[in-house]
Formats: structure tokens, sequence, C-alpha cells
């Protein structure tokens, strides 16, 4: 005999799509299970009738209600008319003499036996269906909550500070949803894809720099790691989809962008990067490509470009730049009213910035283009941050532009410039963190503004203010390192902000602490090397003058050291 559960033998088709159970369906269920229970007893036209309709593929022509089927059968079970028979006079007389037949007793025991075992399974439909109604509303309630929690309020919440406690904890509600949903979401494609969205917009809020987070990185690999490897068993079975392809495009660049500045790896970073410029190029094959996947493409396109700087290629990064330049430009001129193609460009800037000034430190290159991209792109996110000054990511661009130019004034030896320009940018860190003390942003522009500052005021002299500036930003470099010592973004800050730490004490000819910094950061630059690698260009400008500063140390001759 064949067994089977009440959803897969006895649901109506209208139950295998996305409809919510309804009275017609029940019915349909319930003629099902009738005629499995009388298979084996006598048949007449009767009990054809009754369940035919019920089953009827028209739901409009079942019964109109369960009470109605049961009536009928009840008629049947007694010898009356059924009432889903419309029968002529003769049929009604005839079903009076029947009910006079022998017959009918000997049938009787059948029929309460087939009534019976109806009530039995309609209590236990009943039953099973008031336990799946309930699992149905947690599971959309569950569904509806991460949804909300990840995108709509994590949206409005994340743009002010102050929230960050109340974020962390949404956070970790919205996992629990997550791991909810992911345990049946794999035999639904549209439900896949949405908790995979879930999942990565939940790396990205954890601990990826790609935008403001929670600066908890380890969570957010696992995320990325899980939200990617349930992506790719999806895109095999819908390699065309425009929302499978969308979905690839921004996890691919979201891991990129982890590679990058997370895990220190350029190359990686550069294959990620790539891989989403392609499929934003397929999509706009397909003609499925909004403005915001052509903001995406341009910004994955910057991120293929970032890590030639530390790969020895700062001159072809310059060149891919500066193509880029003419081509986001035109896309400008294409949406001149849109606001988000207006803030992209102005990060485009900040980003061209930090390559010119890479290039200009590493090539001995002219300043000239260099200095030009600084100002536009403080002048371009100026602009942004005036149209909505309370705005965290406005705020934070706008200090991040500062910032940018403030390295190049520093490269270029104009060191009250560069000063005056990290102060302004480190205003909006020391605001963002009276908002909030535990303020993620406002950490990260302290860790990138101090430790540039602390050189500059140990070149002018100041080495006091430089001193004290450097202590504190290592206190919080420490704290990260310790809390992931195997994190290779947080391993690498730590060791070369202990370097710097230590050429500020060595300009001061303070040797103790200098010494004490450099041999610190030596064993954890060595282990560092060791494990992951020293990249060729941190190899240069930092870790080969590491290595004389650490000898000289050891030798007893650190006060014939320069800082380079």
């Amino acid at each position: 005999a064949c067994r089977c559960v009440y959803e897969t033998c006895y649901a109506g088709p209208e139950r295998s799509g996305v409809a919510a159970p309804n009275t017609f369906s029940d019915i349909l269920s319930m003629g099902k299970i009738v005629e499995a229970l009388s298979k084996d007893t006598a048949r007449d036209a009767d009990l054809d009738v009754i369940v035919g309709c019920a089953c009827a593929g028209d739901p409009s022509a079942r019964y109109a209600s369960v009470d109605a089927l049961l009536e009928d059968i009840q008629n049947f079970r007694t010898g009356h008319s059924v009432d889903a028979r419309e029968g002529n006079v003769f049929y009604h007389l005839g079903k009076f003499a029947k009910r006079r037949a022998l017959w009918v007793s000997l049938g009787a025991a059948a029929m309460t036996f087939l009534v019976g075992s109806l009530i039995v399974v309609t209590g236990l439909y009943n039953t099973a269906e008031v336990n799946r109604r309930a699992a149905d509303k947690r599971f959309s309630e569950a569904r509806e909550m991460a949804n909300f929690i990840l995108f709509d309020l994590y949206d409005d919440l994340s743009g002010v500070s102050g929230n960050t406690a109340a974020l962390q904890s949404m956070a970790n509600r919205a996992r629990l949803y997550l791991d909810d949903l992911s345990t049946s979401s794999r035999s639904d494609a549209s439900l896949e894809l949405e908790t995979i969205k879930g999942y990565h917009r939940l790396a990205n809020i954890e601990g990826n720099p790609i935008s403001l987070n929670l600066g908890r990185r380890e969570r957010a690999e696992a995320m990325l790691e899980v939200a990617e490897q349930r992506l790719v068993e999806l895109a095999q079975d819908m390699p065309d989809d425009e929302h499978v392809l969308r979905e690839i495009a921004r996890l691919n660049f979201s891991q990129s962008v982890f590679a990058y500045i997370v895990k220190d790896d350029s190359e990686l970073s550069i294959e990620y990067a790539e891989k989403s410029v392609t499929y934003f190029d397929q999509l706009i094959e397909l003609e499925f490509a909004s403005v915001d996947d052509h903001i995406a493409k341009n910004e994955a396109l910057q991120q293929s470009v970032k890590p030639l700087i530390w790969i020895g290629q700062s001159a072809e990064a310059m060149t891919r730049f500066g193509a880029l330049e003419h081509e986001f430009l035109a896309f400008e001129q294409e949406h001149p009213d849109n606001l988000e193609v207006r803030y992209k460009l102005a990060s485009f800037y900040t980003n061209f910035a930090e390559v010119a000034s890479w290039h200009f430190y590493l090539e001995e290159a002219p300043e000239e283009n260099m200095l030009r991209v600084a100002d536009e792109a403080v002048r371009r996110n100026e602009s942004s941050f005036a149209l909505d000054p309370e705005s965290l990511r406005y705020r934070r661009s706008r200090a991040m532009a500062y910032i940018r130019r403030g390295a190049i004034m520093s490269d270029l030896g104009r060191y009250e410039q560069s000063i005056s320009d990290f102060e302004i940018a480190r205003q909006v860190a020391v605001e963002l963190r009276t908002e909030d003390p535990n303020s993620k942003p406002a950490q990260i522009l302290f860790s990138m503004i101090d430790s540039q500052m602390m050189a500059d005021l140990a070149s002018l002299g100041r080495y006091t203010e430089a001193i004290t500036i450097g202590e504190g930003f290592l206190d919080r470099v420490r704290q990260d390192y310790r809390a992931e010592p195997e994190n290779p973004g947080y391993w690498r800050d730590y060791f070369m902000k202990l370097q710097m730490v230590g050429e500020t004490y060595l300009s001061a000819q303070q040797y103790t602490n200098a010494c004490d910094y450099f041999l610190e950061s030596i064993e954890l630059a060595e282990r560092f090397d060791d494990t992951i690698g020293i990249s060729d260009t941190d190899r240069k400008n930092a870790y080969d003058s590491l290595l004389i500063e650490a000898a000289a140390c050891r030798d007893g001759t650190i006060s014939e050291v320069k800082v380079q």
C-alpha cells in the first residue's frame, strides 16, 4: 500500500501555487479522502456524484461548505436523495423504495465504517490544517521581519548616528530570522534568492567595509561565504534569470571590497571585481539593467583598478582611472538630476585622488592631475553634503574627501595645509563619536586621520601633539587586533601603526620608546609575512625600513637611523 502525506496526495491543484488555503481547497481534499476510503465499498452513481462534486476542477463547482458535503454523505448512507445529483421524481421515488430494501442493511456496516473513518480523518485533517496554518503564519512573519529589519528599518536607522547598539541588536535578530528561513527556502527559488540577499545584506551590515557597518568582520565573512555558496547552486538552475544575475554581480562586488580591505588580497579583489563587471555587462546586454545597475557597475570598475597600486601597477591604475573619468562624466550628463549619480561621482573623485596620491608617492609622478582630482573630490562632496548636512553617509564622504586631499598635501610637504584638511575631517569624527560613543564610522575615520596627522605634526617638530595622537589611535587599533588576531586587515594595520608610532618617537629622539614599538612591530610583521605574505608595495614602503629599524635597536645603533 502507498503511504503519503496530506499535502502530496490530497491537496488541490491550486494549493501547489502561492494561493492561501480556502474552503474550496478543503472540500477537494476531503473529497479525495472519501474516494480513497470508499474504493473497496459498494459504489453507485450517488457516491460517484458526491466525489465528483467535491473534487471538481473548478473550485466554484464544488460543495459550498464542508457541512454540505457531510450532509450528502449522510443522505447517501441513509438512502435519501443526494443534493448534488439533479434527479427527477423517479430518482426520488426510487431512493424511497430502496431505503426499505435488504441491501441497505447489508451495506450499513460498510458505510458506517466509511463515515466513521471520514469523521476521524476529518478531525486529523482539521488538526493538521490548524498546525500547518500556524506554521505558515510563523514562516511568513519571519520572512517579513527579516526583510523589514535588513532593508527598510536598517536603511532608516543607519543614516543617523547614535544607533549603534540598536543596529547590533537588529542584526542579531535578523540572523535568527534568516536561519529559520534558510531551512525551508531551497525548494522555492524565489524564497532562496530572497534568503541569499538577506545573508548578503547582513554580511555588509555586520562588517564588510563596502559601506557603514558594525565592524564584526568574522561574522561578515561567514555570511558572505554562505551567500556565495547558495547563490552558485541557485545560478546553476537559473543561469539567465535577471534577479539572479544582479545578485551575483552585487555579491562579487562585496567580496571584492572584503578581499581588498579585510583580507589584504589585491589579486583576489581584482578577480571578484572583474566578475562583478562581467555580470553587470550581461544584465546590460539582456536589457535588464537599470540606472542603479549602471551605477553599481561603475563602482565595480573602480574596484577592479584600485588594487593595482598595491601590485606594482600604479601607472596602469592612473591610466584606467583617467578613462573612467570620461565615462562617468558622460553618464552624469545623461542623468543630470539623479542625486545618486552625483553622489557616486563625488566618491569616484575621492577614489581617484587616493590612486593619484599613491602613484605620486610610488613613482614620483607629476602633481598637477593629483591636485585637480583632489580639489574636485572636495568640491563635489561639499555639494552633496550641503543637500543634507545630517546625512551620515554625506558627512562621512565629505570627511573622506578631505582625508585624501590632506594626504596629497602631506606628500607635497605642505604640512600646514594637510593638517588643516585633516582637522576638518577629524571634526566630523568627533561629532559622530559625540553622538554615538560606539560609532564604527567614527572609529574608522579616526584611524585614517590620526596616523597621518601624527606624521605631519612630527614633520613640523610638534612631537608632543604627534605622540599624544599616536598613542590614542594605537589603543583603538590594538583593540581591533586583539578581538580578531588572525584577521589580515587588523593584523597588517596593527604592525604598520606600531612602526609609525615608533618612527614618531624616533624623530623626537626618544629612542627607548621607539625601539619598544619597532621590536613589537617586527615580530608581528615577520609572522604576518610567513603566514599571509607582505605585498611588494608594503615591503618597499614599510617593511624594508622596519627591518633596518629593528636591527638597529638590537645592535644599539638606533640613534643613527633616520626616518625615511
